[in-house]
């Protein structure tokens, strides 16, 4: 009896388990890998550095490392990495990992943006 109550109930409502399902069968998952930290590029002792300030808790030291697949840019042309110079605002896109030593280290730079 419970059994013909809930496959009435599933008819007049239009309710099927399966209907469920395939709204999503065919999504695409696309997940979002890119952060970015704007600050001010400086070196010590010929380690790069990011400094960012002016946030509303304290100011931030970040190293960064670039390989061969980093892109670095300056006004949307490519440009090399000893065009950046101290001083320069720079906006690093990367994978939204860094380390936890100090400073921290952060992984995965995918695009150096030269700003100014």
């Amino acid at each position: 009896m419970k059994n013909f109550l809930f496959a009435a109930l599933s008819l007049v409502s239009g309710y099927q388990d399966e209907d469920r399902h395939d709204e999503i069968k065919n999504l695409e998952i696309q997940k979002t890998t890119e952060y970015s930290l704007t600050g001010t590029f400086t070196k010590v002792d010929d380690i790069p550095l990011l400094s960012v300030s002016g946030t509303e808790y304290e100011d931030y030291l970040y190293t960064f490392d670039i390989d061969e697949n980093t892109v670095i840019t300056k006004k949307e042309e490519p440009v090399s990495f000893s065009n950046i110079k101290e001083g320069n605002k720079i906006e690093i896109i990367y994978d939204g990992q860094t380390t936890l030593e100090y400073p921290p280290k952060i992984q995965g730079v995918k695009k150096i943006k030269v700003i100014d």
